[in-house]
């Protein structure tokens, strides 16, 4: 079972650079548990700043759009070797890509 949450802060004032970013809006903090069948438990915490001026739902949608998109990345590079590839003939790495 995992239990997703999310937290979205327009207040900046925490971040004390905050000004150092361009069109920030809000701070978002994940936070995912997961409980195996085993009966353990772990839990992972993730930090955002977003220049986008969402609701907490909408960013939710963006953040679990955003590990799909990484995740794609992770098979095309673990399964497939991608970032390993060398292909220097555009051609051939067009071909690859579409494999």
């Amino acid at each position: 079972m995992e239990q997703r949450e999310y937290w979205q802060s327009r207040d900046l004032s925490c971040l004390s650079t905050w000004d150092n970013w361009v069109d920030l809006r809000t701070i978002v903090m994940t936070k995912n548990t997961l409980i195996k069948p085993d009966g353990t438990t772990s839990v992972q915490v993730r930090y955002f700043v977003s220049s986008l001026s969402l609701g907490v739902k909408e960013v939710a949608r963006v953040v679990c759009g955003h590990w799909l998109v990484e995740l794609a990345h992770w098979y095309l590079d673990v399964m497939f070797g991608e970032d390993a590839n060398r292909a220097l003939d555009r051609v051939v790495a067009f071909n690859l890509n579409i494999l």
